[in-house]
């Protein structure tokens, strides 16, 4: 993929404003602004090389009021594959050769710039409003941006009566206080603009009374319209009002957001606080409660340990005298019982062992 597919794409990419229907003056500023923010993005040397691509779909004049030492965007010609003339010398036919490089690149990004602006305009707008600049074979090939632009302009229709009611309610919507007070103004002026193309004034006192209005209600900067009522009546322009209230508002937030990490920083310590006397408070409980618990759990186990070492020694005992070990029937020889700890030697029956005899002990044989 070349320079200009892969600047078309990235353009193609990007979203602009629909408009539905027939276009008007405040729906393309809308995308004569979204596509300004698109082509001021691409950097190029042409037109004073501050402002981007911004040449192709603004007037000259109007680029000239902006453009970077007054000089106009022209649009570039295709230099060629190669240079027409290059000189015998081996350094300047270099250079002569990376300024045609650079000829060409500057090239096909315009192109590129031009063809993703177009497919942009097409997207935006229904395709009856740009049906007069089809050509039946080339379609909108030969067509600039700017041409685009110029034919919907003069086809849109202008501000009627319903917009100018949305405008004015626009302009004089409350102030969500939520929403720096900055961008208020900013909604505020721009409703003011798009009502004036109409021919519709607004009164800067009017203005003013109500953006008082608006901070008088919010309760947010009472020390602020002290001060503006101080001032001389001279000082008390649009402008002033405007630079006085968003500097008021910027002191505001930032004496919170202060505020407002000295708070949180007294939560996390009372948080901390809380967790060390609840750790605390578990262990004692583990210690008074448990501990004795498990102390009588080490004691039982110690217990059963103990136990079991001794019927696994009696175990061992008995197989090692011969005496019946597992399902062993083997009785003693002498007197039929089953076999004597330590075999049938022990058994009481004979004589020899008449000493360990019990004192309630009665032989088998006795009648």
């Amino acid at each position: 993929m070349g320079v200009t597919e892969e600047i078309e794409a990235s353009i193609r990419e990007r979203t602009v404003p629909k408009i539905h229907g027939q276009p008007n003056q405040e729906n393309l500023a809308e995308l004569r602004r979204a596509l300004a923010g698109i082509v001021t993005a691409i950097p190029t040397g042409n037109g004073g090389g501050q402002h981007g691509h911004l040449g192709l779909i603004m007037e000259e004049d109007e680029y000239l009021e902006i453009s970077n030492g007054q000089e106009v965007y022209n649009e570039p010609i295709f230099p060629g594959h190669y240079p027409a003339t290059v000189s015998a010398n081996a350094a300047t036919r270099a250079r002569e050769e990376a300024e045609h490089k650079g000829e060409v690149k500057e090239y096909e990004t315009h192109l590129g710039v031009s063809r993703g602006v177009k497919a942009k305009i097409e997207e935006a707008v229904d395709p009856e409003w740009l049906e007069e600049l089809q050509d039946p074979i080339l379609g909108l090939v030969n067509v600039t941006p700017l041409q685009m632009i110029r034919h919907l302009t003069l086809r849109g229709g202008n501000v009627d009566y319903v917009d100018i009611i949305d405008l004015k309610n626009e302009r004089d919507a409350p102030w969500e206080t939520e929403t720096h007070i900055a961008m208020y103004f900013v909604r505020v002026e721009r409703a003011v603009a798009k009502l004036e193309k109409a021919e519709v004034e607004s009164d800067q006192i009017e203005l003013a009374a109500q953006a008082l209005y608006q901070v008088k209600q919010s309760g947010m900067m009472s020390n602020a319209l002290l001060t503006w009522d101080a001032k001389a009546e001279a000082d008390k322009t649009w402008p002033n009002l405007k630079e006085h209230f968003i500097k008021a508002y910027a002191d505001r937030r930032k004496h919170e957001e202060i505020e407002t990490k000295q708070h949180f920083h007294s939560a996390n310590q009372v948080k901390e606080d809380l967790e060390a006397e609840y750790a605390n408070a578990t262990n004692e409980i583990i210690q008074n409660v448990m501990g004795p618990i498990l102390q009588q759990m080490a004691d039982q186990s110690q217990q059963n340990s103990e136990i079991l070492q001794e019927l696994k020694a009696i175990k061992t005992n008995n197989e090692n005298s011969g005496g019946g070990g597992k399902g062993s029937k083997k009785k003693c020889k002498h007197c039929g019982k089953p076999r004597h700890k330590g075999g049938d030697g022990k058994c009481w029956e004979l004589d020899e062992n008449k000493d360990t005899r019990p004192t309630n002990w009665k032989s088998v044989n006795a009648s």
